[in-house]
């Protein structure tokens, strides 16, 4: 016999009734035939700690604390590549603004086939609202649901006392009187949205709880634990590292997972600008013999520099080194650390071991222990994967490489991902054989590192 789709969330609410944890599914028919993603629950603030101990018994962690986001918790099961998402509400809340009386509607709650769902008012209330402020829109999978159930009776004096305590009484007779209009017409529903935010920031409790989660984000800038990993992707040009990130940050989202995308390569784009600063100073660490050298113009290797060159060139490079620290740690100290303390898994476009390749794809036989010391002293990555393929397929993709640069630089990476332990992601393969292939290979590894930091936490 077939297991039903919904199993492992309906023997985790059987746990909480047998505990006599209060909760009211949200939305979803948790006895559907439809597999769901994720299930929501209004849940007994009280208890929030019982459901956590009995959520870690039933094989879920915590992904999101609430911290910046008041009143909410997530909770992820990974399970033979399937994933089970929990989002706990202890308020009926968004961000920060409570619309609902999350304690009403737990008193008021009915049981149906064995699970507790809120009684019909509150789920119209509730499915209206959410798709108000949070989706800016009646989606469409809501969009016979809402029809269906403003066409029924729903008691009037409820409706005034739960949505008129909240100031939304007159946003719910806006879109229940044009409901299908409404369905169809995203700009009404926008309209309405203003109008609910605006009578919503008028409660002082909303105005104090939006203010403390504001002051929270800011404090992620200076202070704060980290919450988030970061996953390096290095390889030479061509490998694919934007394609795959784009793969990548697309599997975490369907997981459930907030993530941040940060190039933290040693060239390309500026943080702090100095990118003027280092045309006008010359502060470049490339010696201009080794790019004729490399590039055919030079037969013999050029030797060491001697006298005034060799003192130019130092200065030129120590400059060149004392920038780039002080570029590399601005990205790190205003771009991935507050992602991670957010609890964001940062995706990193190429990281600072890529000044080990020599300079931008150029080989460097010099300043190996100055950039050696750089990356040693650089935060290290929670995940470091080296993406690579076959040379003709990135010599087809990056033709300004030559394929002697080429094959010099993939033995540099295969170096770097050697010493750190770094696992290799073949882009050689179709997309969709790359996505699978992460996965299958990353997937577990992530999941192991989040859980880890949770229980730490």
């Amino acid at each position: 016999m077939t297991a039903h789709p919904n199993k492992i969330y309906q023997e985790f609410l059987q746990k909480l009734t047998r505990k006599n944890i209060q909760y009211a599914i949200l939305r979803d028919d948790i006895t559907s035939k439809a597999g769901l993603r994720e299930v929501d629950l209004l849940v007994n603030p009280a208890q929030i700690k019982l459901l956590a101990q009995t959520a870690g018994t039933a094989g879920f962690f915590m992904i999101k604390d609430g911290y910046l986001n008041p009143g909410k918790k997530v909770f992820l099961r990974y399970e033979s590549g399937v994933s089970y998402l929990l989002d706990i509400h202890e308020l009926m809340v968004y961000r920060g603004l409570e619309f609902m009386d999350s304690t009403q509607a737990l008193r008021n709650r009915v049981r149906h086939n064995g699970f507790y769902y809120l009684k019909k008012e509150d789920f119209v209330l509730g499915l209206l609202f959410h798709n108000i402020l949070a989706k800016k829109e009646i989606q469409p999978i809501h969009h016979v649901i809402l029809e269906r159930s403003l066409e029924e009776y729903l008691d009037r004096n409820y409706i005034e006392r739960a949505a008129g305590r909240f100031g939304m009484l007159e946003v719910f007779d806006q879109v229940a009187s044009q409901i299908a209009a409404a369905c169809e017409n995203p700009p009404i529903i926008g309209t309405l949205r203003m109008l609910a935010l605006a009578r919503l920031k008028r409660r002082p409790a909303n105005i104090f709880r939006v203010f403390r989660t504001r002051f929270r984000y800011l404090g992620t800038y200076f202070f704060g634990r980290k919450r988030g990993i970061v996953i390096a992707f290095i390889g030479p040009d061509g490998v694919g590292k934007s394609t795959v990130i784009e793969y990548v940050r697309d599997i975490l989202r369907q997981n459930g997972l907030s993530t941040q995308v940060a190039y933290l390569g040693p060239w390309g784009s500026s943080l702090l600008k100095l990118k003027k600063i280092f045309s006008w100073l010359n502060a470049i660490p490339y010696r201009a013999d080794y790019k004729e050298f490399y590039a055919g113009k030079r037969q013999e290797k050029p030797g060491k520099l001697t006298g005034f060159e060799k003192w130019k060139f130092f200065i030129r490079s120590f400059i060149y080194y004392l920038f780039l620290i002080l570029e590399m740690w601005a990205r790190w100290w205003l771009r991935v650390l507050p992602a991670l303390r957010q609890g964001k898994i940062v995706l990193a476009d190429r990281y600072i071991y890529d000044i080990l390749t020599g300079y931008k794809n150029r080989p460097m036989d010099y300043h190996v222990a100055i950039r050696a010391y750089i990356c040693k002293n650089y935060p290290r990555p929670e995940i470091g994967i080296l993406l690579d393929a076959e040379p003709d397929i990135i010599f087809s993709r990056k033709p300004q490489l030559s394929r002697a640069q080429l094959q010099h630089s993939r033995g540099l990476y295969h170096e770097i991902a050697t010493e750190n332990n770094f696992p290799i992601l073949d882009t050689s393969q179709s997309a969709e054989q790359t996505r699978s292939q992460f996965k299958d290979k990353f997937m577990p590894i992530i999941i192991d590192i989040l859980q880890r930091r949770t229980l730490n936490l």
